[in-house]
């Protein structure tokens, strides 16, 4: 659904038809293939297993069709998800009940402007800032640039604490894109906040280490006064485990799906860092961000990547004519 923190599907395809292939698609391939073949008792395999994922999907859209028409206003890729969850009901009658509830529930949050996966991404966000731990204030920076750089793990993975810097006013983080090249990325305030806490707990710790060992660099560590203290005296990765090592990618599935159940995130064990990329392609789009924007900011070469993640794209009240005749009057 929509109003769902996307999860295990990280495929957000061509096209309304290309979305509904690749919804089931992800979920039947992973099924069917594992599955024996009634024919000849062999696992399918992975080109067959996706052809059987595109046939699920025609049936499935078929038999919403007919037999939940109240759900005919959604995004094909939507009304899949929902036949999807409808087929596991034997009775045609528990369907259609639940297929109305679930229209009455998702209308009565629209109409008062109730958007669950921004909710639950806020959710998310505070369970991060609430955790508790000697990791908590790692935690609450990595969700943050998860979640507002809209990073892709292994960029956040790879990023050092050299990478950050100052540009018109503007925190950056520069960050290795896909190909290789080089983006400087701007820090809102609340992930430089975060990230300056972290960073100056880091410094804090380094000085009572050197403190303990007896050695004489703690005069050459500054003073931290404020969330918002440099990070000078820190190298290495932005994010450091407790050795001073780089986190690997796992941890940053776990972080994501620890926090997640925290926040009580139903389908928590699905998520992973990639689930919080779509989410902030979408809740930016979501916000109003133009969509010429919104592909800077996730790093993708085609506009209609970005496209794909735009839940409001056929709403009328976005339509450029009235945008337009306003401008010109």
């Amino acid at each position: 659904m929509t109003g769902a923190v996307r999860g295990h599907d990280q495929t957000v395809g061509m096209s309304d038809a290309g979305q509904a292939v690749a919804t089931v698609t992800a979920v039947a391939t992973r099924a069917v293939a594992v599955t024996t073949s009634a024919a000849g008792g062999r696992v399918l395999s992975q080109p067959r297993a996706a052809f059987a994922g595109h046939e699920v999907a025609g049936e499935l859209l078929a038999t919403l069709a007919t037999e939940h028409p109240v759900l005919a206003s959604w995004s094909v890729r939507d009304q899949v998800m929902a036949a999807t969850w409808l087929a596991g009901y034997r009775s045609a009658r528990t369907r259609r009940a639940y297929a109305g509830d679930l229209a009455a529930w998702l209308d009565w949050l629209t109409a008062r402007g109730i958007d669950v996966l921004a909710a639950r991404t806020r959710g998310l966000l505070a369970a991060a800032d609430t955790d508790t731990g000697p990791t908590r204030l790692r935690a609450a920076a990595a969700i943050r640039l998860l979640l507002h750089q809209g990073l892709r793990v292994d960029e956040l993975a790879r990023a050092s604490v050299a990478d950050l810097g100052h540009d018109r006013g503007h925190r950056t983080l520069t960050v290795t894109r896909k190909g290789g090249h080089r983006v400087a990325l701007v820090l809102p305030p609340a992930t430089t906040a975060a990230l300056d806490t972290y960073l100056a707990s880091r410094v804090a710790t380094a000085a009572i280490s050197d403190v303990a060992t007896g050695t004489d660099r703690v005069a050459s560590w500054p003073t931290v006064t404020s969330p918002n203290a440099t990070a000078a005296g820190v190298t290495g990765p932005l994010l450091a485990t407790s050795t001073g090592g780089r986190m690997d990618q796992a941890a940053f599935w776990h972080l994501v799906r620890r926090l997640a159940r925290a926040a009580g995130i139903e389908h928590w064990a699905a998520l992973s860092p990639h689930s919080l990329r779509h989410t902030a392609i979408t809740l930016a789009l979501d916000a109003g961000a133009s969509l010429r924007d919104v592909q800077d900011f996730a790093g993708h070469r085609d506009p209609r990547t970005t496209r794909r993640y735009d839940r409001s794209r056929h709403s009328l009240d976005r339509n450029a004519a009235c945008t337009l005749a306003a401008y010109l009057a």
